[in-house]
């Protein structure tokens, strides 16, 4: 059915309108006696009458629009797709850059023997602020592997991302401890000059 509107109809649609413009100049239009014969129209209160040539001319254009109409459809939805195609590939790519990374922590002048382990869990709440979010957003905190270590898991990281500022708070005391200014996908490290 598709190729049939897609091709058919075009192709049939010129033909017909080929077949009108050259029946006034080679002799079949004669032969055929087209542009004398009239075909009558009653219906919906209207009565008019009309050469049959001039009825094939306009069935001609009217099947050559309809198919020129969905070439144009066809291409519309093709690029549609197209576009939400790319939407979902650039999207898939920006998701595929972001990977996420574990920083493990210690906590200057806590007491590491004050709990089983350091400070209690429950207690402490991470906060990351980075270049790509004005508010601080929670981090995910966990046990270390070691007695007083901590286990931050920062989400969502790029190249482009500066942690501006990342905090543990102990929240029934709001003791913090913080760390300033880092990129974690790229490290900056001061070298030393190194003398002979």
């Amino acid at each position: 059915m598709v190729v049939m509107s897609n091709y058919v109809l075009p192709i049939l649609g010129v033909a017909l309108v080929v077949f009108c413009v050259f029946s006034f100049v080679l002799p079949y239009g004669e032969k055929f006696q087209l542009r004398e014969k009239t075909q009558k129209f009653k219906g919906f209160g209207v009565d008019f009458e009309v050469s049959v040539i001039a009825l094939f001319f306009g069935v001609g254009v009217l099947l050559s629009l309809t198919g020129l109409y969905l070439h144009v459809r066809d291409y519309q939805r093709e690029l549609d797709s197209v576009r939400a195609e790319k939407a979902a590939a650039e999207k898939a790519l920006a998701q595929a850059q972001k990977i996420q990374i574990s920083a493990l922590v210690t906590l200057d002048g806590a007491d590491p023997q004050g709990e089983p382990g350091g400070l209690r869990l429950d207690d402490l709440e991470c906060l990351v602020l980075t270049n790509a979010y004005d508010q601080p957003r929670q981090a995910d905190l966990s046990r270390g592997l070691r007695t007083g270590e901590y286990k931050i898991l920062l989400r969502d990281l790029s190249r482009e991302i500066f942690v501006r500022r990342l905090e543990v708070v102990h929240t029934p005391t709001r003791k913090k401890w913080v760390q300033e200014n880092f990129s974690p996908l790229e490290p900056s490290y001061h070298l030393k000059l190194d003398r002979p």
